[in-house]
């Protein structure tokens, strides 16, 4: 037998056991496979509800802030509606209580659907709470996964569920400052009839100035008619724009005018001022038979120079003898009337609108903590006091009313008050304003000093060009003008609007009057607005309710000045503002210099006292509504939310 016979065999056939291996492999990969696929989708579903949850957190605090359980109703109805809207796979089946999506997002559905949301625990059927008034936090109902190849592995479904926080913020700082409303519409609504309010923040009171020496005009020599009996009305009010009123000169024993005379009407203030007559248009007849007193009576319209400067005019009816065009001879009555130009400031006292809070870090409020809150802003919330607001525009009486309304009360069950900053961990709505002298350093250092809010620093430098030399180093010097993107634009109510002033509807898209980069000047901020109605002195120290919010620009006279170059006709609407502007900037800063007395010197809007530390600021108010949207990469100063204008919504969680 050959070699190969004897040692032969036929091989195994293995064809079986590789198709075992194969089918068991088969079974393997596919057992993976649909793990994998079960873990993607998996992750998948977590991403949906991460979005959803982050979606609908941000499209909910657009209604922030929310103090009250109404407000947070409202929050909770947007969450609602975004929920039911946007529905991630799964989740409408474990949750049928979803409504489906309505077009309101005020519908009935939605509001049933957020109290469930309000009242609910963490829990599978999600949840809306409000870690902070201006946070809102949603907790996405639970979406389900069910495992399909992976079920061969003996892996069950798996429920998924997400949250998300988001915070709303205004663009600028809130500064330790407030207005008081009825200053804002004693200075700036008589003066400018709602046009233009501005006024100063100032530190204390340094009383008020001696007063004015009363000088007797010494008029020609006088006939001895007519005799006057006093004018009508006898007292007006300072006024520096529009028409001026008419007065009515009356008395008896008037002379019958002969050809070529006629009467006019002398006005005098002091012997440093000239005379200024008025014409009396047509003649005054008087029939001797008939009219045996000679009673006479002749009106004129006040002639701006008297109608806009405060103080007693004495009044006197003259003959004047006209030949063709010229006066060549003239007689004053021997009796002398007067008109008393009352002023729209009634003293010093309503141009200092602002006042420093007494709400910043505890501790001295001269120290360092106090300039950090013009820094950086104020350390903690400040809220609104929950007055009734009236729907509609309101007038400036209308607004008196409702402010005078509010006060500042233990037992009223809405006041909180800030007395030092012991709010006990409420959000305050009373703030203390600050009568000390231990705020004049405080107020120095934390605007103009090494760190100050306008000095120009490496982490909040100056724009190129826009600084002033002040106490040895660079100020900011924006003036408000360098940032009006549309002139045009410019109204009344882009900076008095009396009727948003209490108002907390959501602000309306503005029209871009202003740029956006106005948010990182150092001169923009945001201050409180208090009623001091019901003060027995619109100065004095105590709680007041806070209002509402206002931005302001700390500006020089140049914002006043230079407006009406734009055209003021057609924009503002009071044809010859300018002249009346350089008067209205006269008349309060010649009042704020009586308030802080002597050695005031000015730096665009920054008055500075003899010893060199600031005293007061100049500002423009500004209506919320005229703001500019923020820009998405805005990475300047932030507030938390005010409660009105712009917003700035971010996620935190």
């Amino acid at each position: 037998m050959s070699p190969a016979g004897r040692g032969a065999h036929r091989p195994r056939d293995e064809r079986g056991a590789v198709a075992v291996f194969t089918a068991v492999v088969s079974v393997v990969l596919m057992v993976v496979a649909g793990l994998a696929v079960d873990l993607g989708n998996t992750w998948a579903r977590r991403g949906q509800l991460q979005v959803q949850a982050d979606r609908a957190a941000v499209f909910a605090s657009q209604f922030l802030p929310a103090h009250t359980d109404a407000q947070e109703a409202v929050v909770a109805q947007a969450v609602a509606w975004y929920l039911a809207c946007n529905p991630v796979p799964g989740q409408r089946e474990m949750h049928p209580e979803m409504p489906v999506c309505p077009t309101d997002v005020r519908a009935v559905t939605t509001a049933a659907y957020a109290g469930r949301l309000l009242d609910a625990v963490a829990g599978p059927a999600g949840s809306v709470s409000f870690p902070a008034p201006n946070q809102v936090s949603v907790t996405t109902p639970t979406a389900r996964v069910e495992f399909g190849l992976g079920r061969a592995a003996g892996a069950e479904g798996t429920e998924q569920q997400k949250r998300a926080t988001a915070r709303v913020n205004s663009p600028g700082p809130l500064a330790p400052m407030a207005l008081s409303i009825d200053c804002l519409l004693d200075a700036g609504g008589s003066l400018l009839s709602g046009v233009l309010p501005f006024g100063y923040v100032s530190t204390t009171h340094k009383g008020g100035g001696g007063a004015t020496p009363t000088v007797t005009t010494t008029w020609p020599l006088a006939a001895a008619a007519p005799r006057l009996n006093g004018l009508v009305p006898g007292r007006v009010t300072q006024q520096l724009t529009g028409t001026p009123p008419s007065v009515a000169v009356s008395g008896s024993e008037w002379p019958e005018l002969l050809p070529g005379q006629r009467f006019a009407v002398a006005f005098a203030r002091g012997s440093g001022l000239a005379r200024v007559e008025v014409q009396v248009p047509g003649t005054l007849v008087l029939d001797g038979g008939r009219n045996r007193r000679r009673l006479g009576q002749v009106s004129v319209t006040l002639p701006a120079v008297v109608a806009s400067t405060a103080g007693e005019w004495q009044v006197k009816v003259v003959t004047q003898t006209v030949v063709g065009s010229t006066v060549t001879s003239t007689a004053y009555s021997s009796d002398t009337s007067a008109v008393d130009v009352d002023p729209v400031l009634a003293g010093a006292t309503p141009v200092s609108c602002g006042r420093l809070l007494k709400s910043p870090r505890a501790g001295t409020q001269a120290n360092a903590n106090f300039p950090l809150n013009f820094q950086h802003g104020i350390d903690h919330l400040i809220d609104s006091w929950p007055a009734a607001v009236p729907q509609g525009a309101l007038d400036g009486a209308l607004l008196r009313q409702v402010a005078s309304g509010a006060a500042c009360s233990g037992s009223n069950g809405v006041s909180v008050t800030d007395t030092n900053g012991n709010h006990h961990g409420d959000v305050p709505n009373c703030v203390v304003t600050m009568m000390s002298n231990a705020y004049e350093a405080g107020f120095h250092d934390g605007l103009v000093g090494p760190a100050g809010r306008l000095t120009c620093t490496q982490s909040a430098p100056c724009r190129p060009g826009e600084s002033v030399l002040v106490d040895g180093r660079l100020v900011n010097d924006d003036e408000l003008l360098d940032f009006v993107r549309v002139p045009s634009l410019l109204t009344p109510a882009t900076f008095s609007d009396t009727g948003r002033y209490l108002s907390r509807d959501a602000p309306v898209t503005p029209t871009s009057v202003f740029d956006r980069s106005i948010y990182d000047s150092h001169r923009f901020m945001w201050v409180a607005v208090v009623s001091t109605l019901g003060a027995t002195s619109a100065v004095q120290a105590g709680d007041y309710p806070v209002l509402t919010f206002r931005p302001v620009f700390i500006t020089g006279p140049e914002a006043f000045t230079d407006l009406p170059l734009l055209d003021p006709a057609s924009i503002l609407g009071l044809p010859g503002l300018q002249p009346a502007m350089a008067t209205v900037i006269t008349t309060i800063d010649t009042a704020m210099r009586e308030l802080l007395q002597a050695g005031v010197t000015e730096q665009d809007g920054l008055l500075f006292d003899s010893s060199g530390r600031l005293s007061a600021v100049r500002f423009v108010t500004i209506s919320p509504d005229a703001l500019p949207a923020v820009p998405a990469d805005y990475t300047g100063p932030e507030a938390e939310y005010v409660g009105v204008g712009p917003r700035i919504v971010r996620l935190v969680e």
